[in-house]
């Protein structure tokens, strides 16, 4: 199913993407030139990690309580 196949692909998927980026923009990899701009796209590709991580979990538990959340009122109701 489309929610088996997102639990099992994404995270790998989101890890292995920030791995290449974080590899790549690393500040104690890069050049001394370009430390100042490393250090700062490394941060930005934690917090987008973290962030991507987080709205993942959220999903999930969002689609296994969708009981819940129809009737909190949270999904809007179809014709």
């Amino acid at each position: 199913s489309f929610i088996a196949y997102i639990w099992f692909d994404f995270p790998h998927s989101l890890m292995y993407a920030s791995c290449l980026f974080s590899q790549r923009w690393h500040p104690d990899k890069c050049a001394i030139e370009d430390s100042a701009v490393a250090k700062i796209k490394f941060q930005e590709i934690q917090e987008a990690y973290a962030g991507l991580y987080f709205l993942f979990f959220v999903f999930i538990w969002f689609m296994e309580n969708i009981e819940f959340a129809e009737h909190v009122g949270c999904l809007p109701e179809y014709p």
